[in-house]
């Protein structure tokens, strides 16, 4: 992200990525500890896309295409404008989540003059250029779990930065359910037809230049478990300083 990170609310992005903008840093569940570690893993960009299984070297796997439109391969990226997504986009999340939050929390904002505005800016933030994603606008930012200072240097008052919280943690919610997990559940059913099932997919071991026989699946999740303790203790680092 090089010196693009000086746009970003570290502060905020890592509540976000943490499930505490809602609830509380305190909550243990299993639903939350599911919430975290799925936005973990996306902010890290290593979720199981075919992308990652391929190069993993897992058992059924037959390439990196997306199992879903065959036509790409099955990045991070692909992910969110996939053509099987069924008209389902980040834009049309972003204004339903909007539209939810005000809903329930139709007492924070004045009038109807009032309202009109903070959408709008809001839908000007979210279509406009991101310098960190270069080739993508904000609301891809916030697909990862980023949240720029923009999104909050906007309004002046904090019930209108406490809305853009609540919506951004609504969007990313939304967006894993209605993309993330409907994707899972294609592809699963799409695998189920080519014979291939959880407990078959085996990690493929590979050797080293001197020979040696490396398990790929235990050498990807201690690279994955180094990411997150690293982000972990950035966290950290974070809140001592703010402190």
């Amino acid at each position: 992200m090089n010196g693009a990170n000086i746009l970003i609310n570290w502060k905020e992005t890592f509540k976000l990525i943490n499930n505490e903008i809602i609830i509380s840093k305190n909550t243990t569940n299993r639903e939350d500890a599911g919430i975290r570690t799925w936005r973990i893993k996306n902010f890290l960009k290593i979720l199981p896309t075919y992308e990652t299984l391929w190069k993993r070297g897992v058992f059924g796997i037959p390439n990196s295409k997306c199992p879903r439109c065959s036509i790409e391969d099955e990045t991070w990226e692909h992910i969110w404008t996939c053509d099987s997504n069924n008209f389902i986009t980040e834009m049309n999340i972003f204004n339903s989540s909007i539209n939810q939050v005000l809903l329930d929390n139709q007492d924070m904002l004045e009038d109807d003059i009032s309202c009109k505005e903070f959408i709008d800016t809001l839908l000007n933030i979210a279509s406009s250029h991101s310098f960190i994603m270069t080739t993508e606008g904000i609301i891809r930012e916030v697909t990862r779990g980023l949240i720029n200072e923009k999104w909050l240097n906007s309004y002046n008052t904090v019930k209108e930065r406490k809305l853009v919280l609540l919506i951004l943690n609504e969007y990313l919610n939304e967006v894993h359910k209605k993309i993330w997990i409907e994707r899972c559940n294609e592809t699963i059913e799409l695998e189920k037809q080519m014979g291939i099932f959880k407990n078959t997919k085996r990690k493929r071991i590979k050797s080293n230049d001197n020979g040696k026989i490396l398990n790929v699946e235990k050498l990807e999740k201690t690279k994955n478990s180094k990411k997150i303790r690293k982000l972990l203790k950035t966290d950290l680092e974070e809140q001592t300083y703010l402190d």
